[in-house]
């Protein structure tokens, strides 16, 4: 997204140019150049991958908190986390790349990983003490 200044078309949520696809889907060829070159088109992508990302997050962090019985605060502030990177996402593109909102967007996705880290870290099987 940063390195094709992405982020400075569309700057509204969560249509693009009042649809839900922008307009200039597929003008390149070969097809695959899209994902890689097309600007609306990365720019479409990231959208719909960090929402997936949030949900399926929200699903693993959930169902260990309440299913697994986990109270380690990491996954608390892995949901928080997820939910204010999409919102810094989102405020970063409706405010057309405003320089400390799109830090702070970059320095949340390290965050992010972090934390994602962590935790799968704590569920992995062999991380278990039972295994010990």
């Amino acid at each position: 997204m940063a390195g094709l200044d992405a982020g400075l078309v569309y700057n509204e949520f969560p249509l693009m140019g009042g649809g839900f696809f922008p307009p200039e889907m597929g003008f390149l060829n070969p097809e695959w150049r899209n994902y890689l070159e097309n600007i609306p088109v990365v720019q479409f992508v990231h959208r719909w991958l960090a929402i997936l990302t949030m949900i399926l997050i929200f699903i693993y962090a959930g169902r260990a908190i309440l299913r697994e019985k986990r109270s380690e605060a990491s996954f608390k502030f892995l949901i928080l986390m997820t939910f204010l990177q999409v919102g810094l996402g989102i405020a970063t593109l409706l405010s057309a790349v405003y320089l400390p909102v799109a830090v702070l967007h970059q320095l949340g996705a390290a965050l992010l990983v972090i934390l994602m880290s962590a935790t799968l870290y704590q569920t992995w099987p062999w991380a278990s003490s039972d295994s010990a």
